[in-house]
Formats: C-alpha cells, sequence, structure tokens
C-alpha cells in the first residue's frame, strides 16, 4: 500500500506520495516506480494502459489538491473525474463520487478491476482553506473512513509500518507544518511530508524511492500559488532553498 499525504492548514494546500505501483504479471510481482511512464498490455482488456508518471497519485483541483490510496488504474480515473468537475470540497468530492454506480461500471470497465478492489480505494482530499476543509473519502457507501478530517491532516499509511514509528512520524510533520519559517515555506513543507515518506519506505516495500510533491500556499503579498516536484525522497531532503526552487514546476 502506498504512503500518501494531504493536509489543509494555514490557508494552504499539500499533498504528497511515493510513486511506486505494484504490477502482477504471469503470477509475479513487479513494481514501477518511474521516473517515466509504462505501458502494459491487459488481456483482459484487449488493449495497452498507459500508466503515467508525473502527477501519478497527486493532482491539483481547483485550489487544493487530493491524492489517491490504493488500486493505481482506478484511482487515477477518480482523481481525474474530481478534476474534471473541480470537485475539491468533501461535499463535492462525496456528491459524485460515494454510490455512484454508474461510475462504477465505467470505471472497472476501462480498467478491468474487479467491483470489490474498486470500493477499497480512497481519496484524500486538502482543499486550501481552513484545517476543518480536509477529508478522507471511500466509495463504498457506509464506510467508515469517509468524513471530513477536523485537523485538517491525512496520512494513509503501510499496514507494515508500526504505529510508534507512525506517531513519531506525524508529530514531527505536525511541529515542522506549526513552526516553519514563513519565507522558506515551500521547502520546508516538502521536506517534512518527505521525512514521513521515508519512514513508511524503511518499513513497506510497496513504498518506492521516488516522490511527488504538490503544493498551494498562500502568501501575504504573492497571493496563492501552485507547485509541483517531483524527484528522490533522499534527493529532496538534501536540497537547499535555490535548488528546491529550480527543481519545482508551475502546478496544472
Amino acid at each position: 500500500m502506498t504512503c500518501c499525504i494531504a493536509i489543509s492548514i494555514n490557508n494552504c494546500s499539500l499533498a504528497a506520495a511515493d510513486t511506486r505501483i505494484g504490477l502482477e504479471h504471469d503470477g509475479t510481482r513487479t513494481n514501477h516506480d518511474g521516473p517515466h511512464s509504462l505501458s502494459v498490455d491487459v488481456a483482459s482488456l484487449g488493449r495497452t494502459l498507459t500508466l503515467p508518471y508525473r502527477y501519478r497519485k497527486i493532482r491539483l483541483i481547483s485550489d487544493g489538491w487530493a491524492v489517491c490510496a490504493g488500486e493505481f488504474a482506478s484511482a487515477t480515473s477518480i482523481l481525474d473525474l474530481l478534476k474534471q468537475h473541480g470537485a475539491i470540497l468533501f461535499t463535492q468530492a462525496r456528491g459524485l463520487l460515494v454510490g455512484n454506480e454508474p461510475l462504477l461500471r465505467r470505471v472497472t470497465s476501462e480498467t478491468g478491476i474487479a467491483r470489490e478492489q474498486l470500493l477499497e480505494t480512497v481519496i484524500l482530499g486538502a482543499p486550501r482553506g481552513t484545517a476543518t476543509a480536509g477529508w478522507t473519502l471511500s466509495l463504498r457507501p457506509g464506510d467508515g473512513r469517509t468524513h471530513r478530517r477536523v485537523d485538517g491532516f491525512s496520512i494513509s499509511w503501510p499496514h507494515a509500518v508500526p504505529q510508534k514509528d507512525r506517531t513519531t512520524a506525524e508529530a514531527a510533520l505536525r511541529s515542522t507544518l506549526q513552526n516553519s519559517n514563513s519565507s522558506t515555506l515551500p521547502l520546508e513543507y516538502a521536506k517534512a511530508m518527505g521525512r514521513v515518506i521515508s519512514v513508511a519506505a524503511r518499513f513497506a516495500p510497496d513504498v518506492g524511492p521516488f516522490i511527488q510533491i504538490g503544493e498551494t500556499v498562500t502568501a501575504a503579498t504573492q497571493g496563492s500559488r501552485s507547485i509541483y516536484f517531483e524527484g528522490l525522497t533522499d534527493e529532496l531532503l538534501s536540497l537547499n532553498e535555490p535548488d528546491f526552487k529550480q527543481r519545482c514546476e508551475v502546478a496544472a
């Protein structure tokens, strides 16, 4: 299971995820991390699916970010649908996705994914705004994982990560978010999320070495701006401010 993060805090929206996808082929499992897209022949569909690398598990939606956890082919279809409708608020996303039988039929037909597996998909949303804007959403009606995040803070951890390590990593992340230097917010936020994903990668083989980060940050003098970063997690953690700015791009 992937490690992904979505946070609404200080009128900002933050998202991060590793890029690893697990693929089953001829009875064996292989991992694909990137940094390039991958085309896969799907016999059950009689065609080829392209698994993109850029924005693999995260999307800029309206003025916030969403990230997916679960089976990749179906989850990315759901992120694309949210982006198409600009559905970043909890009520918008829930109304669009939960109990949407035509959507379930279409995604299962397009991806070849079993309905039950699709229903295990979880989306984490971080609208730019107050902490109470954050949310977690399952496609399964009545699923307890569907709710607003009253603290705006959502992390999907792989099961292999021990609880004590999760707690320590989350406490460090919260501390960084609450005490960051306003002049270097994007880099500090990115490194804080990178350290969480680095912890997950130590324990979980499902978490790969590459990370993708989206941030919509509000500055008093510049308004809000959205940036996207991709690269190796270890490399991110060693970057200085000028190098980080050079590696980032305007998010799309």
